[in-house]
């Protein structure tokens, strides 16, 4: 089963996706981005046409890949009629149905990963879910999603919202974490390679153990409140970040408690 493939998009996702389906001897027809440049350079990478426009997809790409935020897909929807094409969103949050009056073919391909335009990520032991509205759209995003991971689930859009709600506080608000604590100790004449073996052991122990409450350490398991109070008292002049301090202790604590009930 050949595929003829266009993708929206050349943010983040779109350039991680182009870029991994070529390497996976995928045609990629052409790259549509709002910015020239942006579709030049990655269908530079990946042997596409360039283009702005929807118009400007090539008559004989049969799938279109749509790697935008869920309110820039709605706004390229809008009086469009693609008849049977196929067409694939790559998002968490919206749901299959946003397709229902624009095709008769449409599917979801979601991956939970986090991606940078300066890292292609490695798509292979990354989860991958699908969605589709009828046989044939589900045997084509099986393939293709098949192809480019080895572990490929169907999930419906009500699941796949919780799942990339749970993604957010597992990966998003993880790395902020990791930004307020670079923030944090700047005057400390220390730069952020000192919380790498940190980071480093406490995601290995999760992987391994597979358990994040029996992983949690630190003054708010033990409910020492000697130790949270100095760092308050370091927190003292950044309210918020005092009582998000207080917040993620609180939560801690109390998910310890139950562990030992």
């Amino acid at each position: 089963m050949s595929h003829q493939i266009s993708i929206i998009g050349s943010g983040n996702l779109g350039t991680n996706l182009a870029i991994t389906l070529f390497q996976n001897k995928f045609v990629i027809n052409s790259i549509i981005s709002r910015q020239i440049k942006n579709a030049e350079q990655l269908a530079s990478q990946c042997a596409a046409l360039a283009g702005t426009k929807i118009e400007h997809i090539p008559d004989h790409s049969d799938t279109l890949f749509f790697c935008v935020p869920d309110d820039v897909l709605t706004d390229i929807l809008a009086n469009h009629d693609f008849g049977n094409t196929l067409l694939i969103h790559t998002a968490g949050s919206m749901n299959i149905n946003v397709f229902k009056k624009h095709s008769n073919n449409y599917a979801v391909l979601y991956a939970l990963q986090t991606f940078s335009k300066d890292h292609i990520a490695d798509f292979k032991n990354a989860p991958v879910f699908i969605e589709a509205n009828n046989k044939y759209s589900f045997d084509r995003v099986q393939q293709i999603a098949g192809k480019i991971s080895l572990n490929v689930q169907e999930l419906s859009s009500k699941k796949r919202l919780e799942l990339h709600t749970a993604a957010v506080f597992a990966c998003n608000f993880t790395n902020h974490m990791y930004k307020i604590a670079e923030d944090l100790i700047q005057d400390t004449d220390l730069d952020f390679d000192v919380f790498v073996p940190l980071i480093r052991e406490t995601t290995e122990k999760i992987i391994d153990i597979k358990d994040p409450a029996r992983c949690q350490t630190g003054p708010a398991v033990r409910n020492d409140k000697n130790t949270m109070d100095k760092h308050l008292a370091v927190l003292k002049k950044n309210k918020a970040l005092a009582d998000l301090y207080k917040i993620i202790s609180n939560r801690i604590f109390e998910q310890n408690r139950k562990q030992d009930k």
